[in-house]
């Protein structure tokens, strides 16, 4: 290249015993990679400056910091010459079915992972409207997601408030030396990104299903839906009829499909949730798909429903295996049902002679087809008993639903815990926390794109969900 196509930077580095300077290397740059120059030249020269034997001394951690800084800088520029090369080249465009007009050059401002980035480009207008809305011909390219974020920088936002609060997100951020960025933008972002995934949320689902290969060691399938609390904002209206904010606890929805190997152990879960005033049918649906997916893979798997006692559970489960797996192994799940019968032998029985009969009934249950039956004859004993009365009822309502040692044999999963952990996981962990409270449409956005990153599927779901933001503009002479 000659100089009236690139700028040359030369670096000219004294030698340590006091002679003449030499040239150690020599970088070009392109003219269109001009606004790297500075950016790069600064940083070598930190990198100088901090390797002198007199910085030698210094806290490593600064030296870390001003490095990343410098980086980082490096990082916007080049981010902003890729982004000036989606510009377009002419003044008309074709897009959406409409010729456009360019209205001149402006400045925008863009925001990546390393920081804001502010480059001049191009503003289009339908062409034949003066007053109609502006097409960014370089937003619309890049897929910029709110008001100029790339579609990198907004994931790794929402990813991080799925994870905890606004404002643990921005320290996170900080401490990192990533994402500069206030609590506000970390809030109104992430619930951007939520928003796009809730509303084709269904449709994602089904493309990330065909996405889900079977493990070969997969023995059975289980689905599980359960509720946890979930603390919500509701408004009251006191005796002067003044409105008061309160917090309320209402019931949140989670439902897992988990491949177990033929010892009943979980290979992968799937997970989802919503708010108390959510879509249950959703999840409903969204199971049955994983389902009828992994059963046209595998076709000889065994299909188990989980869940306790709780008859809308069981009806849930019902409607889902209904025409896919009509001879699913219903299961009502081992820990509540030995929890049931702890909390009947304590009314009889203190101490160790509680654990003794517990002991003698787990093992019955797992290894007795009519252990079951034995664990009632037992309680019979001690009716009259309110926790003795209700573990009775509770066998006659579910007893057929307890068929533990046939399932081991078998090698199923005799647990819900995976549809429990994911209610930990996914709505204890992130919602309830000291004082929260939530309005159903952010806590659905937050439960969706948690639940979507607990499944492992983050990356491929979030990336269907930003996708429509990408469009086609084609230059028109």
């Amino acid at each position: 290249m000659n100089s009236g196509q690139s700028l040359i930077v030369e670096r000219l580095l004294s030698q340590p015993n006091g002679g003449c300077p030499v040239a150690t290397i020599v970088i070009e740059f392109p003219e269109s990679c001009k606004s790297m120059v500075e950016p790069v030249r600064a940083l070598v020269e930190l990198v100088e400056k901090l390797s002198h034997p007199a910085s030698r001394s210094r806290e490593f951690a600064g030296v870390e910091a001003q490095v990343a800084t410098a980086a980082a800088r490096v990082e916007c520029a080049a981010l902003g010459e890729v982004l000036r090369s989606l510009d377009a080249t002419t003044e008309r465009v074709a897009y959406d079915g409409a010729t456009w007009k360019s209205l001149g050059a402006g400045e925008k401002t863009y925001f990546t992972a390393a920081g804001p980035v502010t480059i001049s480009r191009k503003l289009f207008r339908k062409e034949g409207e003066h007053n109609g809305p502006t097409l960014d011909v370089v937003g619309a390219r890049a897929g910029i997601v709110g008001d100029g974020w790339l579609p990198g920088a907004a994931t790794a936002m929402a990813h991080m408030l799925q994870q905890g609060t606004a404002r643990e997100a921005e320290t996170t951020a900080s401490r990192m030396g990533r994402m500069p960025y206030s609590r506000s933008s970390f809030e109104r972002i992430g619930h951007a990104v939520g928003e796009l995934y809730v509303e084709h949320r269904l449709d994602i689902e089904g493309e990330l299903v065909e996405d889900l290969v079977v493990p070969k060691a997969a023995h059975s399938v289980s689905i599980a839906v359960d509720r946890v609390s979930a603390p919500m904002e509701e408004i009251v209206i006191d005796d002067d009829g003044e409105e008061h904010v309160k917090r309320a606890w209402h019931m949140a929805h989670v439902g897992a499909l988990t491949l177990h190997d033929e010892d009943g152990h979980a290979l992968h879960t799937v997970r989802y949730a919503c708010m108390p005033e959510g879509d249950i049918s959703g999840i409903e649906q969204s199971l049955q798909g994983d389902l009828l997916h992994v059963l046209a893979q595998r076709p000889v798997l065994a299909v188990v429903k989980l869940a306790d006692g709780a008859e809308e559970m069981r009806r849930r489960l019902d409607l889902i295996a209904e025409g896919v797996a009509d001879d699913a192994f219903d299961m009502v799940d081992f820990w509540h049902a030995v929890e049931k019968f702890a909390a009947a032998a304590r009314t009889f029985a203190k101490g160790r002679v509680v654990e003794q009969l517990l002991s003698q009934w787990k093992f019955w249950l797992l290894n007795d087809d009519d252990g079951v039956a034995r664990v009632r004859r037992d309680l019979v004993q001690y009716r009259g008993k309110r926790a003795v009365d209700e573990a009775i009822t509770y066998i006659d309502n579910q007893g057929h639903r307890m068929r533990y040692a046939e399932a081991r044999a078998r090698g199923l999963p005799i647990g819900s815990g995976n549809v429990e952990a994911s209610c930990k996981s996914i709505v204890r962990q992130r919602m309830v926390r000291g004082g929260s409270r939530w309005k159903s449409e952010p806590g659905e956005r937050v439960l969706h794109l948690r639940a979507l990153a607990q499944s492992d599927r983050w990356d491929a779901g979030i990336a269907i969900a930003l996708r429509p933001l990408r469009k086609k503009v084609r230059h028109v002479a």
